[in-house]
């Protein structure tokens, strides 16, 4: 997904639908759980700009 660093609320409203939708997880570089709101913050924060999901309990 592309991301314009300036506009994260499409990120965050993307999180959720996928939250809702295929029971997504999401996790920091440290695989630390996050609320998908904070999907975005927690990638930049860390510099990787990566996220970590899971759908059921495969980490992808």
């Amino acid at each position: 997904m592309a991301v314009d660093p300036a506009d994260p609320p499409p990120v965050e409203r993307m999180a959720a639908k996928q939250a809702r939708a295929y029971k997504a997880t999401y996790y920091d570089q440290n695989l630390r759980q996050i609320p998908p709101g904070q999907c975005f913050d927690a990638a930049i924060k860390d510099g990787t700009n990566t996220g970590f999901m899971t759908f059921s309990d495969d980490l992808i």
